[in-house]
């Protein structure tokens, strides 16, 4: 298994502005625009379905709270 790292450890390296933000289930997602929380359903959506799993790339160490996860990043 390899390492975990922190989500701030990976922000410094997003040079794409956009956020990111872990769902429910523990996997992190970069997103164009601003996600809208689907707390119910326990995710975050971009409505123009702009995104990408990191979790798919990364072993990103889960945050403490999914619905206080959102932070922008990149360009600022």
């Amino acid at each position: 298994m390899t390492k975990q790292i922190k989500i701030e450890e990976l922000i410094p390296l997003i040079k794409i502005s956009g956020y990111v933000a872990m769902d429910k289930d523990g996997d992190w997602y970069w997103f164009s625009d601003t996600p809208e929380m689907e707390d119910k359903m326990g995710y975050w959506f971009d409505c123009l379905g702009r995104y990408k799993n990191l979790s798919e790339m990364f072993n990103i160490a889960p945050a403490e709270d999914w619905t206080k996860s959102l932070m922008k990043v990149g360009d600022k």
